[in-house]
């Protein structure tokens, strides 16, 4: 009987191993490494899955204690993600793919993938209020308190990365008097 269902699944094949399927399942990357300054590895996880004719990406940075420390979803236009991609091969000279961009994207062999770097900010670096407004009036702060919570700090955790689009790079600091990540730049 095994013979015979083994032999029937080659034949006809079995469905949820069709590429359809496989084609439905987003590319994901998990990093594990301590961002909030705690001393436990904190999760990061970067997502691209086919959305329709386009993309559909997402980063989600979680705490060794489940908590959320930032989340960001964006769409991406095929012309984008191709123009990222051969962006990429061009300014490093190797070929990148779709799954090496994603399987690469947290380890530092990317020109415009993810980067970490713990520097003290400035308030020079802070110059987009009318973003960290947006934070401050979100976590239920003052934009000072924010500042300062970010200013106060001999060392901040910084982690940048590139969205929609080559020039769309997200600058995070994480604040521990939220316990969250800001985007205090975003642009190029």
């Amino acid at each position: 009987m095994t013979t015979l269902l083994i032999a029937l699944l080659l034949i006809v094949g079995v469905p949820s191993f069709s590429q359809d399927n496989r084609a439905a399942q987003p590319l994901r990357a998990i990093y594990l490494k301590d961002v909030d300054g705690d001393g436990k590895a904190d999760e990061l996880v970067y997502e691209i899955r086919r959305w329709k004719n386009d993309y559909e990406a997402s980063l989600v940075i979680t705490s060794a204690t489940r908590t959320i420390l930032w989340e960001h979803q964006w769409l991406m236009t095929e012309g984008d993600l191709s123009e990222l991609i051969e962006t990429e091969g061009d300014v490093t000279g190797k070929r990148v793919t779709l799954e090496s961009w994603v399987r690469d994207f947290f380890v530092g062999s990317l020109k415009y993938g993810a980067d970490f770097e713990s520097r003290q900010l400035k308030d020079s670096d802070l110059r987009d209020h009318e973003r960290l407004k947006g934070f401050a009036k979100y976590y239920g702060v003052t934009l000072t308190k924010l500042k300062t919570g970010i200013l106060s700090q001999h060392t901040n955790s910084l982690f940048s990365y590139r969205a929609e689009w080559r020039e769309d790079l997200n600058k995070l600091v994480y604040v521990p008097s939220i316990g969250k990540f800001v985007c205090y730049q975003r642009g190029y």
